[in-house]
């Protein structure tokens, strides 16, 4: 009886790692990092601006695959967290969000729906990083809209696009950051 062997290509994916940015300006003697906490009784605003990085890896992806990509899409999207503890998907991120950007990017669309979409570049590179800057609003304004005051998930998703702007196979990746939107009284607090 002949020997037989089996082989099988291995599965390589994409990886996105989303997280909170290291500020350039010591928002708080604890940590170099954007904060992630508002409190709507601190703010001298109605708004409150968080940085977050998306580092886009494709390196355990074959040469062909990643030559067949043209394009990099990015897809945001806005879940509030329930009383049950389950995360929601937002149906109008305007609400919530006064502005989302993704820098070196076009947008293809806006705040005004489920789901914002952003394409950039792709030239073959094995990391590509991402900047994101999106403003929470809270306070009054967030209130009279009948708004909940709860954690919020902002979920980043990247797939690579070929020619025809159709995915290129085993480049979906997701990853989010959480913030809370709260309202605290914190006078009566000692240290």
């Amino acid at each position: 009886m002949p020997a037989r062997r089996y082989y099988r290509k291995a599965m390589t994916v994409a990886q996105l790692n989303y997280n909170v940015a290291e500020s350039t300006v010591l928002e708080s003697k604890d940590s170099p990092f954007s904060q992630l906490g508002i409190n709507a009784k601190d703010m001298t605003t109605e708004e409150m601006a968080i940085t977050a990085n998306a580092i886009y890896d494709l390196s355990a992806l074959s040469r062909s695959t990643k030559d067949s990509g043209k394009k990099i899409q990015y897809t945001k999207r806005l879940y509030v967290k329930d009383n049950s503890g389950d995360y929601k998907q937002t149906n109008d991120i305007s609400k919530y969000l006064s502005s989302f950007t993704l820098e070196n990017a076009t947008p293809s669309s806006g705040l005004n729906g489920k789901e914002c979409v952003f394409t950039t570049g792709y030239n073959g590179e094995e990391q590509n990083t991402a900047v994101t800057k999106f403003t929470v609003k809270t306070g009054k304004a967030f209130e009279e809209q009948g708004l909940t005051y709860a954690n919020y998930r902002v979920e980043l998703t990247a797939v690579l696009l070929n020619d025809n702007n159709s995915v290129v196979n085993g480049t979906t990746s997701s990853d989010y950051v959480v913030y809370t939107n709260a309202k605290i009284e914190t006078g009566f607090i000692n240290s």
